[in-house]
């Protein structure tokens, strides 16, 4: 007789599968209702509602986070890819142990980073960072499309501190794509930097363009602060980026002077962008 499988619902009595009289069938993925399990081998709904789960279907369902001594569920799985099977680390941790690495920009869910990986980015070689921008974005399912230029640049600012001239940008993907090897992810990898190419050209265009017009606007703020008085923010003011369709002006400033370029509540900064006709921010490495 299968002791497993007997349908207490049916007034009969079912055991677990340690031998044991059971209580509950476990509604989890891997047991879809269809097994039976005893009181020891129940595991409560963490929300505290009155479903159950077996040990495994409970894991499954409600993974523990990396981070030792954490009781919040992990919902989020790391996709750094590593090892020589390329493949993603997949460690989970909850969202207040986990990283979202923003590559998409701000309006799209960025990569998944345990706790480890997401504080191994600023010991990452310029190969090693593009290689896994490019291996997340294929790993992605639903044809994900690789971070622009622009994007691109930006997470060399917020990772490195380093701005990328838009030809350099492009160098990157290109010059990845040529060291990769035959295997199914390398060749997804290699699809995704070809398919984009033409728009990467067009970005390089439009890039220098808005760099120009940020110089310019650059130029404008540096004898805004000289007016001010502000000679040594001046000299240490530099362009991020301009997005002349938004009219937003990214700029970059030493940390220790970052107060005086804010001001009070922001006043210093608000002052300078009303002057300018643009909206200033800083980037913040």
């Amino acid at each position: 007789m299968d002791r497993r499988l007997i349908d207490i619902r049916g007034g009969r009595v079912s055991y677990c599968r340690c031998g044991e009289p059971a209580i509950f069938f476990c509604p989890g993925p891997l047991c879809d209702g269809a097994v039976a399990h005893c009181g020891r081998h129940r595991r409560a709904h963490p929300g505290g509602l009155a479903a159950g789960y077996c040990l495994d279907c409970h894991d499954e369902v409600f993974p523990a986070c990396v981070t030792a001594d954490c009781a919040i569920t992990a919902i989020i799985a790391c996709e750094f890819v590593a090892g020589t099977g390329l493949r993603a680390c997949a460690r989970r941790a909850c969202p207040g142990h986990a990283w979202r690495w923003q590559i998409f920009g701000p309006h799209q869910r960025g990569l998944g980073l345990c706790p480890e990986h997401g504080a191994r980015l600023q010991t990452l070689t310029t190969h090693q960072l593009v290689f896994q921008i490019v291996a997340g974005t294929a790993g992605r399912p639903g044809g994900a499309r690789l971070p622009s230029l622009g994007a691109l640049r930006a997470t060399f600012v917020n990772v490195r501190g380093q701005l990328l001239d838009p030809c350099s940008a492009d160098d990157l993907y290109t010059g990845l794509a040529s060291s990769l090897g035959d295997s199914p992810l390398e060749q997804r990898m290699r699809r995704l930097i070809g398919q984009d190419s033409a728009q990467r050209a067009a970005d390089i265009a439009e890039l220098h363009h808005a760099e120009a017009a940020g110089e310019k606007h650059i130029t404008r703020l540096r004898q805004a602060m000289r007016d001010r008085g502000h000679h040594d923010l001046a000299e240490s003011v530099r362009l991020s980026a301009f997005q002349h369709r938004a009219d937003l002006l990214f700029v970059r400033m030493p940390q220790a002077l970052l107060g005086r370029l804010l001001g009070p509540g922001g006043s210093t900064l608000r002052g300078l962008s009303a002057e300018l006709g643009v909206e200033i921010r800083v980037e913040r490495p």
